[in-house]
């Protein structure tokens, strides 16, 4: 299996999904969703998804020559890999009027999900926004002053959407397209700074990344501490019993490890190492309706309502 679809795989099986979910992965041509694409398409049995299925949202006629013939040519790539693939392909409809802006192109991208999903409410719609996307996202919202909010940015899970590579790079994509063979189609779009996320794209990050190699990335990773930091769980799954199980349950792996962290420190639980916490992570997720656990020298123990501290070990 090549590193990038053992990522995916990792990053997937993290994720609390419905046993009825049916994905549709949204493909534009462009590598991230090409990538995402063959990505799931070789991990799907270990998945044990339903139904895989996927939409391209053409955003209508354009008054540039070049991106008209972009999105035909874009529309047609992607239905010759569903065919070759025995993919479904979801048709939409077109807008009716000329779309010119990200936020007029953003609505009708919703708009389009919002009617897929009124023909089945198990659809899930997966999309290719990566790490420099988080990135660009949570500095665009900065700049427009959002204040701490716009750490927050996107969410691997956020029901309906799934954006499984928010924690790929760029290359990391780039490189797993080359390793299997896989084209795509470059966006002309892409390249033209009229658009403030392609400003910052082309411009502000990559002179800091000339001036500076790596350091686009560490950017990135250092906002994404900063959202972990500043995301707070909701206060009712702690109870005088322990964590509230459902509860706990029901959130992102990355709300989960912040709620257990919270708790292991208001339980006295301290000195232990990011394998033992993933461990108890792990443990969590079993599906016995009582149980107890020796780890992180302490004793667990989890029935059907709570996730309780017995007592800690002697050091």
């Amino acid at each position: 299996m090549h590193g990038f679809e053992s990522k995916l795989l990792t990053v997937l099986k993290e994720q609390n999904f419905p046993n009825t979910m049916k994905p549709v992965i949204s493909v534009s041509a462009g590598q991230d969703s090409v990538a995402l694409l063959r990505g799931v398409l070789s991990i799907q049995s270990a998945l044990k998804l339903n139904e895989l299925s996927v939409v391209y949202i053409h955003h209508g006629s354009s008054e540039q020559t070049d991106q008209q013939k972009y999105r035909q040519q874009a529309e047609e790539f992607v239905k010759v890999l569903c065919e070759k693939f025995d993919l479904k392909f979801i048709e939409v409809q077109k807008p009716t009027k000329v779309l010119s802006s990200e936020e007029q192109f953003r609505d009708f991208r919703k708009s389009c999900y919002k009617k897929i999903l009124q023909q089945d409410n198990n659809f899930s719609f997966w999309l290719a926004q990566h790490q420099q996307d988080q990135l660009e996202t949570r500095l665009i919202r900065l700049i427009r002053g959002t204040g701490p909010e716009g750490f927050k940015a996107m969410k691997v899970y956020s029901p309906p959407y799934v954006r499984p590579l928010l924690g790929f790079t760029q290359k990391e994509i780039h490189n797993y397209l080359l390793d299997i063979g896989q084209n795509w189609l470059e966006d002309p779009s892409n390249n033209s700074s009229e658009y403030f996320r392609n400003w910052i794209r082309n411009n502000w990050l990559k002179q800091l990344e000339d001036y500076r190699p790596g350091s686009t990335q560490r950017l990135a990773e250092s906002l994404e501490q900063l959202s972990d930091n500043l995301n707070s769980v909701q206060q009712d799954i702690f109870t005088e019993q322990g964590l509230d199980r459902l509860k706990f349950r029901a959130l992102q792996r990355s709300e989960q490890k912040q709620a257990l962290a919270q708790f292991c420190q208001s339980k006295g639980v301290k000195n232990y190492t990011q394998g033992q916490f993933n461990e108890l992570l792990k443990h969590l997720d079993r599906d016995e309706k009582m149980f107890t656990l020796d780890i992180m020298k302490s004793r667990w123990f989890v029935d059907a309502k709570h996730i309780t501290v017995l007592f800690k070990k002697q050091d």
